[in-house]
């Protein structure tokens, strides 16, 4: 369950605008070969409560400078199933829900969502937060690591959902391999699958 901290954001809708993250200095040593392309799953849901679900790597390293293009797609939902279905007493649903996860996580519930890895547009919430926020609204707990330090790679100023729950972007790699995690200080009752690929861009782009 995501514990809910306030966000200030613009409320201007616009396109995700790709990131550029620099490389973080880091003393680790790379592994494997240099990264062309590869794909990852990043899953929302994670027995232990230790602050994120994952992190997840790459297998090979990115290249130092080299430019990437990092695709990221699905739903998820930061609330146990039954929270969605029949909230108690002093809770609504607040937002427009989807029924289901794009790629479910094998072995939970495939209920109601309303994140990814750019917005939040539905959640289980008290009527008087809800009416206090402003759905859907930027979201910042999808991060990635090139080196050391993990950030979000978007704008964060995105207000609306992609249709699709697509999203691109570009960053630096740092001769490392890359990590992707989802802040959560209780993973244990999510549900739903991040699908990434990560691509090497040609110098021409």
């Amino acid at each position: 369950m995501m514990v809910w901290r306030c966000m200030t954001a613009a409320a201007v809708a616009i396109s995700v605008s790709p990131a550029v993250i620099a490389p973080a200095m880091s003393e680790a040593a790379p592994r494997g070969g240099v990264l062309r392309f590869e794909r990852l799953t990043l899953d929302s849901h994670e027995p232990r409560d230790d602050g994120a679900a994952g992190p997840v790597r790459t297998q090979r390293r990115l290249q130092r400078r080299a430019r990437y293009l990092v695709t990221v797609q699905g739903s998820l939902s930061y609330y146990p199933q039954a929270l969605w279905v029949t909230p108690p007493a002093g809770q609504i649903v607040c937002g427009r829900p989807e029924p289901r996860p794009m790629y479910p996580s094998p072995g939970q519930p495939a209920g109601p969502v309303g994140f990814d890895a750019e917005t939040m547009y539905a959640l289980p919430t008290r009527p008087a937060h809800c009416n206090r926020l402003d759905l859907p609204t930027p979201w910042r707990n999808f991060q990635i690591a090139t080196g050391s330090r993990f950030t979000h790679p978007g704008s964060g100023r995105r207000t609306r959902p992609s249709r699709a729950h697509r999203y691109r972007y570009r960053i630096q790699g740092s001769g490392r391999p890359l990590r992707l995690r989802l802040v959560d200080s209780e993973a244990s009752d999510n549900y739903g699958r991040l699908k990434v690929t990560v691509r090497r861009l040609s110098r021409a782009r």
